[in-house]
């Protein structure tokens, strides 16, 4: 008997407007293009506001000022989508594992996320006893915390999924079985399933099937006649929306890291008050608290702290230790550093020098201890590396 599948796909809503209107909140309710300046720049994306005017992604800029000439127009900030994208699917992450929705991997427990890009995911919710509640208040809980509206799809599929979830956008929660979706879908041009583009569309059109029914009535063997095998097996099984791909979700992370290069070579002789000149006690003091909070702000605690040094020759030395207790506290990652600096300390100015934090446990916050610090109980994890930001953003 086949196992119930409960699939999420999760969007973000215009997801790098959003991004800037969180930045600059004046920017809240305009007309918003993000894309370039240059005489042959596309939009990247649009806000709804401009959408209303017709802006859409992939659009050449001079068609969409002459749309919404009141637009007001953005550069493309990939280290913003990345850092908010991080923020947003890191929360989804904890919520999943503390609700159950795991997936065992040979590094134990991580949550059944897998990233799709960087403003959207899938999840495996058939562990939860109420997937649909915990969906609603997992999305408002991004909502709150990050300022981004997630729609979402759900159905026993992927590809049913990322459909529905943009069947009602913005703020859509799409629930579909693949009965309702066949019955739902059977009009709606082929174009809404992903995969099939404006020149596959266009052949199909010339074959007859202008809609997913169309398709549906087709023959397996005149589309792998027509397409391939590979192909045309392939849209014979969305046809019938039948397509089913198991999530593969991230394994996590292995370590946190900060380094920093110095503008000019640092000597690494020490001075008589300390065991390391001031730019490089600062430096190794900054980066532990910049660990120290990537740790807390993914659920982190970790045991072996790393230094790397590169010297003004190039040289590359990473020394590491590992505490006898997990930690995400500044000062003990700093004075661990701190210590291997001393240890080590090279003869040469020094160029790079960085801090790692590794061998994590997984936490959730919950409260205070007694030292004032969050409180913990063991909680599995997974991470992702947000995908490129380069790409036009369909959501």
């Amino acid at each position: 008997m086949a196992v119930r599948r409960v699939i999420a796909h999760l969007d973000a809503d215009a997801f790098y407007a959003t991004c800037h209107e969180l930045s600059d909140p004046s920017l809240r309710g305009r007309p918003v293009i993000v894309g370039g300046s240059g005489p042959r720049s596309i939009v990247t994306t649009a806000s709804y506001p401009a959408r209303r005017f017709g802006v859409g992604s992939a659009m050449p800029m001079s068609r969409a000022l002459r749309l919404c000439p009141a637009a007001v127009v953005i550069a493309p900030d990939r280290e913003l989508y990345t850092s908010t994208s991080r923020r947003v699917w890191e929360l989804a992450s904890r919520e999943l594992v503390a609700a159950g929705a795991v997936f065992e991997s040979d590094d134990g427990p991580i949550a059944h996320l897998e990233q799709a890009g960087i403003d959207e995911a899938y999840a495996e919710l058939v562990q939860i006893e109420k997937p649909l509640a915990f969906l609603r208040g997992l999305i408002e809980k991004v909502r709150a915390e990050t300022g981004i509206q997630l729609s979402a799809g759900v159905s026993p599929s992927r590809l049913i999924s990322k459909i529905s979830s943009d069947l009602e956008k913005p703020a859509a929660f799409v629930v579909l079985s693949r009965e309702q979706a066949r019955e739902r879908l059977a009009g709606r041009p082929l174009s809404i399933i992903p995969g099939i583009g404006p020149k596959a569309a266009q052949t199909l059109e010339q074959l007859g099937f202008r809609t997913l029914a169309d398709l549906a009535r087709a023959e397996a063997d005149m589309l792998v006649r027509t397409f391939g095998e590979s192909r045309g097996s392939w849209l014979a099984q969305v046809a019938d929306l039948s397509v089913d791909v198991p999530l593969q979700p991230v394994r996590q992370r292995k370590s946190i890291s900060s380094e920093h290069t110095f503008e000019e070579d640092v000597d690494p002789d020490p001075d008589e008050s300390s065991g390391a000149p001031a730019p490089l006690r600062e430096q190794i003091a900054k980066m532990a608290e910049e660990v120290a909070e990537g740790a807390r702000r993914r659920g982190f605690r970790g045991r072996n702290v790393a230094v790397k040094i590169r010297t003004g020759a190039w040289r590359t030395y990473t020394r590491a230790t590992t505490l006898p207790h997990y930690t995400d506290d500044a000062a003990i990652i700093a004075a661990e550093a701190m210590r291997l600096w001393e240890e080590h300390r090279p003869a040469e100015p020094v160029r790079l020098l960085g801090v790692r934090l590794g061998s994590f446990e997984h936490v959730e916050r919950a409260g205070l201890d007694d030292t004032g610090r969050p409180a913990s109980q063991q909680l599995q994890l997974s991470l992702d590396s947000a995908p490129d930001a380069s790409a036009p953003e369909p959501g």
